[in-house]
C-alpha cells in the first residue's frame, strides 16, 4: 500500500493531500480486520512516508515473490502524466519536470504485477488520471501471456476516468474514492453473498459516486477476475440471520431506535446458534463507532463482554526470534529450500528459515540467484537482521564469505563469529570464562571441568569456522573460470 499524503518540494502543482494518511491507515485495517479481509497483518505492508523510486522498487519485487494467491497493490496521491501521456504515480520528493527519475511509472506496477507468481493481481489506484491505468489490461504480447492472465486473474480498480480528477472533498477524512470504497467494504451490501467480489464492488462504487456527482471509477479485469473476492460481506450474515425489524432498527437515522435495536442484539450474543450469535457480533461492530455517543458506547460494552479466544501464537514465531536472539551477527549454516528472481530462502533449523536478498547474495555482480547458489546446496551465511513484524530472519551470504580466502590457517580466526560465547563488561572489556588466567594464559587449578568445556565448545566452532573456509574455497575455485572469461 503506497500513498503520497506530503510533497517535500511544496510545488504549488503539486498541493498535499492529508487525506491519504487516513486512507492507508484505515485501509490496511479493514483488510486485516478478521472479520472482513481477515489477511494476517505481517503479509499487508505499507510503504513508508518519503519513500522513493528505489525503496518502493525493492518492496513491490518483495511482495510480488512472496505472494501466491493475491497481490494487492493500492496507491493514493497525485497521478502525472508526461509528454507521451503515460502515467506516473507521484511521491514525496517528485519533480514535475524529473519525472522519470523521481515518479513510480504505472508500467513499473504493471511489470512487477506480470512478473508475479501469484494467482491474482489486484490493482487499485485512486488519483488523477488514473483512468490511464485501464488502458492496457495487466498483459503483454502474445496470446499465450495473454491466456495466463485470463486464467490466474487481473483485475484493475481506479478512481478516474483516463482525462479526468480524483477528489479530496473538504471536511471528509479521507480521498472522496476511497472513503467511499471503505464505507462499502465495513458496511457490506445486505442483498449480496457471503463476499464482496471486485465487479460488485466497483458497481457499487459507480453508483454511489455518479449519484453523489463524484467522478465515476474505471475497471478493468481479465476473464472472471470481477468474481474475486476481496473481504467478507458484513451485511450478508445480517440479513439471513437477523430479523428484518432489528435490521432496520440499526439502519434508523434515529439514534433512540438504533439504540433499542442495540439493546436487543444482547439477547442474541449468547445464542445457541453459533450463527445467529455470530450475526450480532457483525452489525455490533459497525455501530461501536455511531455519532452518537450512547449508541457506541453500549455496543462497545456489548462486544467488550463477548469472550473471543485470541488466536494461538505459532510457535515457529517464537523459535524464529530465540533463533535470531542466539545468532544474531553469527555465521551459520543452512540449506537453500527455494529460490525466486530476486531471493533466496535458507532452511537454518527445524521450524526455522531465513531469507536472503539479492543483493546479499554474492560480492560478484549476478543476474540471477543460480548463478551462486542451488536448491538443496548447504552454504554458510550470516544473520544480519530480522523483521519482528514478519518474524523473517534476514541473511547475507556476501558478508559471511568477504575478506575470506579459503584458507583457514592464513585468515583471521574470530570464534564468537561460530557461536563462541563472548562476554564483555561495562566497559567493553573482555570477560575470561571462570578460572581461567588472562596474565598467565593457562587455566588455574581446581577448574578441570570449566576447561573441559570451553575447550570442547571451542572445537566445535573451530571445525565450523574449517567448514566455511572450505566452501568458501569452492567458491572462489568456481569464480576464476568466470573472472577469466569475463576479461
Amino acid at each position: 500500500m503506497i500513498g503520497t499524503p506530503v510533497h517535500a518540494r511544496k510545488d504549488p502543482r503539486l498541493p498535499d493531500v492529508p487525506a491519504v494518511a487516513n486512507n492507508l491507515r484505515d485501509l490496511a485495517a479493514v483488510f486485516t480486520d478478521p472479520q472482513l479481509g481477515g489477511f494476517d497483518a505481517r503479509h499487508c505492508a505499507v510503504a513508508p512516508h518519503g519513500a522513493g523510486v528505489e525503496l518502493l522498487g525493492d518492496l513491490l519485487m518483495e511482495a510480488a515473490e512472496e505472494a501466491e494467491d493475491l497481490l494487492l497493490i493500492y496507491f493514493a496521491g497525485h497521478g502525472l502524466t508526461d509528454r507521451r501521456g503515460q502515467l506516473h504515480l507521484a511521491l514525496c520528493d517528485t519533480r514535475w519536470d524529473r519525472l522519470a527519475f523521481t515518479a513510480l511509472p504505472y508500467e513499473t506496477v504493471r511489470g512487477v504485477c506480470l512478473d508475479s507468481n501469484a494467482r491474482n493481481r489486484v490493482v487499485i489506484v485512486d488519483s488523477c488520471f488514473s483512468g490511464r491505468a485501464t488502458g492496457t489490461a495487466l498483459g503483454g504480447a502474445g496470446d499465450q501471456l495473454a491466456n495466463r492472465l485470463e486464467v490466474e486473474g487481473t483485475y484493475i480498480l481506479t478512481s478516474a476516468h483516463a482525462n479526468s480528477t480524483a477528489l479530496s472533498l473538504p471536511g471528509e477524512p479521507h480521498t472522496a474514492f476511497t472513503g467511499r470504497l471503505l464505507n462499502l467494504l465495513r458496511d457490506g451490501v445486505p442483498e449480496a453473498g457471503p463476499v464482496l467480489a471486485m465487479g460488485e464492488i466497483y458497481r457499487r462504487l459507480h453508483t454511489r459516486l455518479k449519484a453523489e456527482g463524484l467522478p465515476a471509477p474505471q475497471q478493468r479485469g481479465t476473464a472472471t477476475a470481477d468474481q474475486l473476492a476481496l473481504v467478507r460481506n458484513r451485511s450478508a450474515a445480517v440479513s439471513s440471520a437477523l430479523p428484518k425489524e432489528i435490521r432496520d432498527g440499526l439502519r434508523s437515522r434515529f439514534a433512540n431506535i438504533r439504540l433499542g435495536a442495540v439493546n436487543e442484539l444482547a439477547t442474541w450474543l449468547p445464542h445457541a446458534d453459533r450463527r445467529q450469535a455470530a450475526a450480532a457480533r457483525s452489525a455490533l461492530q459497525p455501530l461501536a463507532d455511531d455519532d452518537n455517543p450512547s449508541v457506541a458506547a453500549t455496543a462497545g460494552a456489548l462486544l467488550a463482554k463477548v469472550s473471543v479466544s485470541p488466536p494461538k501464537q505459532k510457535r515457529t514465531t517464537d523459535k524464529v526470534v530465540e533463533f535470531f536472539r542466539r545468532t544474531d551477527g553469527q555465521i551459520v549454516r543452512g540449506v537453500v529450500t527455494k529460490l525466486t528472481a530476486r531471493r533466496a530462502f535458507v532452511r537454518l533449523e527445524e521450524g526455522v528459515e531465513g531469507q536472503i536478498r539479492f543483493h546479499e547474495l554474492a560480492e560478484r555482480p549476478i543476474e540471477i540467484p543460480e548463478q551462486v547458489v542451488k536448491v538443496g546446496e548447504e552454504i554458510f551465511v550470516k544473520v544480519i537482521g530480522i523483521d519482528l513484524d514478519r518474524h523473517r530472519i534476514w541473511l547475507s551470504r556476501k558478508q559471511a564469505n568477504a575478506g575470506l580466502t579459503g584458507d583457514a590457517e592464513g585468515d583471521l580466526y574470530d570464534p564468537a563469529l561460530y557461536g563462541m560465547a563472548a562476554t564483555y563488561d561495562a566497559e567493553g572489556d573482555f570477560v575470561y570464562p571462570e578460572g581461567f588466567d588472562p596474565e598467565a594464559s593457562e587455566w588455574l587449578e581446581g577448574y578441570d571441568t570449566q576447561r573441559e568445556a570451553w575447550e570442547q565448545q571451542h572445537a566445535e566452532m573451530r571445525a565450523r569456522y574449517e567448514a566455511h573456509q572450505r566452501y568458501v574455497a569452492a567458491v572462489r575455485k568456481d569464480e576464476k573460470p568466470q573472472a577469466a572469461g569475463a576479461g
